[in-house]
């Protein structure tokens, strides 16, 4: 079993990815955890190739939340100082995108056709973001326009005007 430093996904709950832009953030501080996120990132590559194991897939809104931590770990990793004596931030920026792509082509198919509650909100949220930072990963057969607009909208939508949500969640 394996856990936030040696992950593979965080078998327990493999919606919890919150921990790498933590991680991402803290590499501007110390290096060392450029190859503590790679071998994590490593072990997601590793573990959603087996045939074994297809939850790293089996949920549209745990690869939403993955995407949203690879754009915040993409943009602190991304900040780091070019050393060409230190070449493993390249590596973890290009295992990032190379997660992405997966995830888009996973994610593609049914994007906003989650409930009409936060996943949807989730969904349009992250069809944006993926098309205004990465529009080179999405292949020209998916059509990732408009979700800013729908995002926004559905975001309107859940909430009152006094701030509070239809769902009365704190999230």
């Amino acid at each position: 079993e394996k856990g936030p430093y040696n992950d593979q996904l965080f078998i327990s709950r493999p919606q919890r990815f919150g921990f790498a832009p933590v991680l991402a953030q803290a590499a501007l501080f110390d290096r060392k955890y450029i190859s503590l996120l790679d071998g994590i990132f490593r072990g997601w590559q590793r573990y959603a190739c087996t045939s074994r194991f297809r939850w790293p897939y089996n949920s549209s809104h745990a690869v939403v939340y993955r995407v949203l931590a690879l754009c915040f770990c993409w943009t602190f990793i991304g900040a780091l100082p070019r050393q060409d004596d230190q070449p493993e931030s390249v590596t973890v920026l290009f295992r990032i995108l190379n997660i992405l792509r997966n995830d888009i082509l996973f994610l593609g198919p049914g994007l906003g056709n989650a409930k009409s509650n936060n996943h949807l909100l989730a969904d349009y949220f992250v069809g944006w973001l993926l098309y205004a930072m990465f529009p080179e990963l999405i292949p020209d057969s998916m059509n990732f326009s408009g979700y800013e607009e729908k995002w926004q909208r559905e975001l309107l939508r859940q909430f009152y005007p006094d701030g509070g949500s239809f769902e009365h969640a704190i999230h």
